[in-house]
């Protein structure tokens, strides 16, 4: 099981079912195997009913096992408990299994709070289980325990320290919670030990970025593309991030093509409709400046993501606004000053202001870089 990005993206589980808005890791290597089964008990009646019960929970304990297996499977563990010392043994280790495969099966059903309760019970019985507890933080940080999160996924990396994916959703919370050095750390781990996940790069990505260290963001964004040229969710959400670091460093032309590609590619990213209408609309060098197309990717854009993120209305403002149509330039960044968190409203206000005298904005980009929560893989 796994965690793919606080930044607004989604949890992903083994079977990749989203549990969160907030988070979103990638997949992860697989479900644990089921313990080998024993050989038979002696001829004690004990031992003989739980040398059946062993065989018919074999038979059943498999990677594609059912909600109903895992229950029966469940059951079958207290019977062949009954039986010697190492039946009881392997008794409890299969049943940690049973728990830990019926919590992935609840999530996926949707049923997010009794598949922790499963993860936790099966990392009670067997607390070596990697994958139980590494399932457990992603079931925490899904229902915001972050603290108990992070605690299980460095608890499964010294367990297992070659596991790429705790490495990777703990740099996620890490990131999640500031820590982009911290987070920049654990990235560079997961990708040393699994290179071959574009998320790991598009994900480190972000954490460059938002370190200052834009050229070595730009370098991720294009490994992630070269790294899963097939697939355009995440083709596209990594033109777009790499577009917007382009953009800072005020290389336009690529930032502009980037834009159109990722347009093309997924033409219901409307993360990718509102970088390139902010291009278009606050551009300091006119060549790239559009006023139409700068309103039309704006009202794109909010008509494919809605306008509960504050950057989407301040992006139309900004267009209207270099489309000369003030007046609804000053109503929409109204609107766009009311939803803007208290951090960036000192600068929609100063883009307010602008407008209320009759001029466009320029330069820049939106309240923070566009990076908004397209960052899972899985967006589209």
């Amino acid at each position: 099981m796994t965690v793919s990005k606080i930044r607004g993206a989604m949890l992903w589980l083994i079977a990749a079912i989203g549990i969160t808005p907030s988070i979103a890791m990638a997949q992860s290597a697989g479900s644990a195997k089921a313990p080998a089964e024993l050989p038979a008990g002696s001829d004690a009646k004990a031992a003989n009913s739980a040398d059946q019960a062993m065989r018919d929970a074999a038979v059943m304990a498999k990677p594609t096992s059912s909600l109903e297996d895992c229950n029966q499977i469940i059951k079958l563990c207290d019977e062949i408990a009954k039986g010697t010392a190492q039946q009881r043994d392997y008794a409890k280790k299969l049943q940690a299994w049973a728990y830990n495969k019926r919590g992935e099966r609840r999530v996926e059903a949707g049923d997010e709070r009794q598949g922790l309760k499963d993860f936790e019970t099966a990392a009670e019985l067997d607390p070596k289980l990697v994958k139980a507890v590494h399932n457990r933080g992603v079931s925490r940080a899904g229902q915001g325990d972050i603290q108990g999160a992070l605690a299980d996924f460095s608890t499964v990396i010294n367990m297992d320290p070659k596991f790429a994916k705790a490495w990777y959703n703990r740099a996620e919370l890490k990131y999640d919670q500031g820590d982009f050095s911290g987070a920049l750390q654990d990235y560079d781990r997961a990708i040393s030990l699994n290179p071959s996940d574009a998320g790991f790069y598009y994900s480190r990505g972000h954490a460059n970025y938002r370190l200052n260290r834009v050229r070595e963001a730009i370098r991720d964004y294009s490994q992630a593309i070269k790294t899963d040229p097939n697939d355009p969710a995440m083709v596209s959400v990594a033109l777009v991030s790499r577009g917007d670091a382009y953009r800072d460093q005020q290389a336009y032309a690529p930032a502009a093509a980037d834009f159109r590609e990722a347009i093309r590619i997924n033409p219901k990213l409307g993360r990718a409709y509102l970088s390139a209408a902010w291009l278009m609309a606050t551009c300091s060098d006119p060549k790239y400046r559009d006023p139409e197309k700068a309103v039309a990717a704006a009202e794109k854009a909010l008509d494919l993501d809605g306008d509960k993120d504050y950057r989407y209305l301040d992006t139309l403002a900004a267009a209207q606004a270099n489309a000369g149509q003030f007046d609804l330039a000053k109503a929409t960044i109204t609107k766009a000053l009311a939803a803007a968190p208290k951090s960036e409203s000192s600068r929609v206000r100063q883009r307010s202001q602008l407008y209320e005298s009759g001029r466009a904005y320029r330069d820049g980009a939106p309240a923070e870089a566009v990076r908004s929560a397209s960052a899972s893989r899985n967006n589209s």
